[in-house]
């Protein structure tokens, strides 16, 4: 069966997350950072957003391993949530980098702008970081 084409919303959404991970690798790029979370920042139009990268023990920048976003959920935070989920003990035995941004604030405490609850009114742009 023929798969179909994508839709532009499809394609800029591609186009987004493309932005995204290149963005962290261009980070990893300016110099392989020692094994552990480390924390980056991004300017965004309407704020500054930062994430973390996570880099998997025995990773030397030499080759290219997966790549994983890890979103936490609404109340939690980007601090509590890549420790506590355990996903460094998996990066490190299969080698992966993973990747856990950091959400904002409404008014439900932190939380992700999906236009319907909780944080629409901040003005993030969750979608284009």
């Amino acid at each position: 069966a023929a798969v179909a084409a994508p839709t532009a919303e499809e394609q800029d959404a591609l186009h987004r997350m493309e932005k995204t991970v290149t963005t962290a690798m261009t980070a990893l790029r300016e110099g392989v950072p020692t094994p552990g979370a480390h924390k980056y920042t991004l300017q965004m139009p309407e704020r500054e957003r930062s994430y973390y990268v996570y880099v998997p023990k025995g990773y030397t920048g030499s080759e290219a391993i997966p790549l994983m976003f890890a979103y936490h959920g609404l109340g939690d935070t980007c601090e509590n949530f890549g420790p506590a989920v355990g996903f460094s003990k998996y990066a490190d035995s299969n080698s992966f980098l993973y990747v856990y941004p950091c959400s904002t604030v409404g008014i439900l405490g932190s939380c992700w702008n999906s236009g319907v609850c909780c944080c629409e009114g901040n003005g993030a742009d969750d979608i284009g970081f």
